[in-house]
């Protein structure tokens, strides 16, 4: 029997193995496993509403983003472990964030951003975080203003 799934599957089995001279072997609960596909374990969730933030005259950063979990979904945390570490891109998930408005706890996930400058801004990025089986999972053209 052949079966190639992504959400893996078990088979027990009994094995029976005999020859032409009457001598044979069998193995009990024999069990034979395909482990999931950690390449699919998150899915993205519907992207996350743009963030449109008021000024407000302090220099501290506040959170927009709490974490992955706004953008992924972890279908089988046990199986392929959690996500390891998330950045924030470039739109278009080819380049390093380049701009200096926008910081990220690359553990969490976590968005903050700048909210005190007179003119306002905005910057269009990518969501990028990798899973403990370093399989990438990517959310473009989020916004914040």
């Amino acid at each position: 029997m052949l079966r190639n799934t992504a959400d893996g599957h078990t088979e027990a089995l009994c094995l029976y193995c005999a020859n032409s001279k009457n001598s044979a072997v069998q193995k009990d609960n024999w069990t034979v496993q395909q482990i999931r596909n950690c390449a699919v374990s998150m899915t993205a969730k519907t992207k996350p509403a743009d963030k449109f933030l008021d000024y407000v005259s302090s220099t501290d950063k506040s959170v927009q983003v709490n974490g992955w979990a706004e953008f992924f979904t972890n279908n089988y945390p046990t199986d392929c472990g959690g996500v390891k570490t998330c950045e924030i891109m470039n739109d278009g998930c080819l380049t390093a964030y380049s701009g200096n408005k926008l910081t990220m706890v690359a553990a969490t996930g976590v968005i903050n951003a700048v909210q005190n400058e007179d003119a306002g801004w905005t910057e269009t990025i990518c969501y990028r975080c990798v899973n403990k089986n370093d399989h990438v999972f990517t959310s473009d053209t989020f916004k914040i203003s």
